[in-house]
């Protein structure tokens, strides 16, 4: 009888591995959103953590702020959440969505204390030494960005 038991929770066992496989390997990491309508660029690095799942940090490089990202694959479907933490002339921000993995691309959205500083979102993937340059470059030339979570002027 011991011996029938030590059989079957190896198989059960064997079983549950084969079932339970490491998380994607996706992107190599960081992942860099661009997120239209928003000026912002998420600089995300979400490390495996079991099954399907990923968690970890990141930054939105729009006034440099600290953002925390879970995600995991829900079938053909990457669902991410995120919480973008306040800053000094910044609200805190949380929202979340759909990625394709295929193409990188999906809708989301997000919430903040004032309606304005947020909504719909899309998320693109792009590159993200080409997109850190971009983002500089496109501060410097304009101050009439839209950014998430950023207090208006006066406040």
């Amino acid at each position: 009888m011991p011996g029938r038991f030590i059989v079957l929770a190896f198989g059960v066992a064997l079983a549950w591995t084969g079932t339970c496989g490491p998380a994607l390997a996706l992107w190599p990491l960081p992942w860099c959103f661009k997120i239209p309508p928003f000026d912002d660029t998420f600089v995300w690095y979400p490390k495996p953590t079991g099954g399907t799942q990923r968690q970890g940090s990141g930054r939105d490089t729009e006034g440099e702020r600290t953002v925390l990202v879970s995600a995991y694959q829900d079938g053909a479907v990457l669902q991410v959440g995120f919480t973008i933490l306040p800053k000094v002339g910044y609200v805190p921000v949380f929202g979340g969505g759909e990625v394709n993995p295929n193409t990188g691309t999906g809708g989301g959205r997000c919430f903040a204390p004032t309606l304005q500083d947020c909504g719909n979102f899309t998320f693109q993937l792009v590159d993200c030494a080409t997109t850190a340059a971009a983002t500089a470059a496109a501060r410097t030339a304009s101050s009439k960005r839209r950014v998430m979570g950023a207090e208006p002027a006066g406040k």
